[in-house]
């Protein structure tokens, strides 16, 4: 009998659904090649479904399968022919399929936009090689600064020279991975996401150590680094997933909490285990861990030393008596 009917087929590892037009019934789907409709799925029948019309007109499916079976919805389907209310939603195996009808309203196309907003600028070249200069140049001042000999500048230039190398990679890595689910490589966007994410990191770690050493503690700069993880590289590997897929930008944001977040809870966890106890260590350890520069200021860097030295000779002498003994 002459029908039309709109099949979306969404097969397990493929992101975009496939259509078939529908034009008589009955419409058998299976895996065999004499059916209406061939599915290159191993966990569905030769012969698995089969779409009927009721004489009511309306439109029944009928389970084929003594393997696997089909569904509908959240219920099995069994081998009497069952009336489908469209859409409706049948699973074979691990495709799925829906069955609509011809004049189903389609939704508005959707702009590829693979950033947030208008930020247009950020997927283009120029911009990405812009912060991968500023990205270098912060990490040739950061040597210069911090260096505990002097250094001359082609020293510098090329110890820092991988520090330039890690973004170009990482954006050749995930450019690559872009171009295999995409079909496009994307180079500039990625390259821009790198550079944005190793900037992130060194402000982070910057940032950190100006706070652990203000409060002269630890844990202020353990809850910060987790919140600057909950939220900063969250938000990153969110931008990531809109560069990967064709995902909304709300479903990108609740992958990312859902994959980032037990991993930063994950790490915290560790974190809190594998911090050493002092209190089992010998007295000479503690009496060393009190003489803390940072919160008296009237204990000298030669003072400290000379503290050390005490103990130290001190101990050593307490352990040749034990030894003795």
């Amino acid at each position: 009998m002459a029908t039309t009917l709109i099949l979306e087929i969404v097969s397990r590892g493929r992101g975009q659904p496939q259509y078939r037009r529908v034009r008589h019934l009955p419409y058998r789907i299976g895996r065999g090649y004499d059916n209406d409709l061939i599915l290159a799925d191993d966990t569905v029948s030769a012969d698995h479904l089969q779409l009927e019309q009721g004489t009511d007109g309306g439109i029944r499916a009928r389970n084929l399968s003594h393997e696997n079976g089909s569904r509908l919805g959240h219920r099995k389907l069994g081998f009497v022919p069952e009336d489908l209310s469209l859409p409706a939603t049948l699973q074979l195996g691990h495709t799925q399929i829906r069955v609509l009808k011809p004049d189903t309203v389609v939704a508005p196309a959707r702009r590829p936009q693979a950033v947030p907003g208008s930020l247009a600028l950020v997927e283009r070249l120029p911009f990405a090689l812009a912060l991968l200069a500023l990205l270098f140049l912060n990490e040739v001042l950061m040597a210069v600064t911090h260096q505990v000999e002097p250094l001359t500048l082609r020293a510098v230039l090329l110890n820092q020279a991988p520090e330039m190398l890690a973004p170009l990679m990482t954006a050749v890595l995930t450019g690559f991975i872009s171009r295999l689910l995409l079909h496009r490589w994307q180079f500039g966007l990625q390259l821009t996401i790198a550079c944005v994410g190793f900037i992130a990191g060194q402000l982070a770690i910057e940032l950190l150590q100006r706070v652990s050493y203000f409060y002269s503690s630890n844990e202020a700069a353990a809850v910060l680094n987790l919140m600057l993880g909950a939220t900063v590289f969250t938000a990153l590997f969110a931008w990531q997933l809109r560069a990967f897929s064709n995902l909304t930008r709300e479903r990108s944001i609740v992958t990312a909490i859902a994959i980032a977040w037990p991993l930063l809870a994950l790490f915290w966890v560790q974190g809190i285990v594998r911090t050493p106890d002092f209190r089992a260590q010998p007295a000479l350890h503690l009496q060393l861990q009190a003489q803390d520069v940072r919160q008296d200021d009237t204990l000298s860097l030669p003072g400290f030393l000379e503290t050390v030295s005490t103990e130290l000779s001190d101990a050593n002498q307490m352990d040749v008596s034990n030894n003795g003994k």
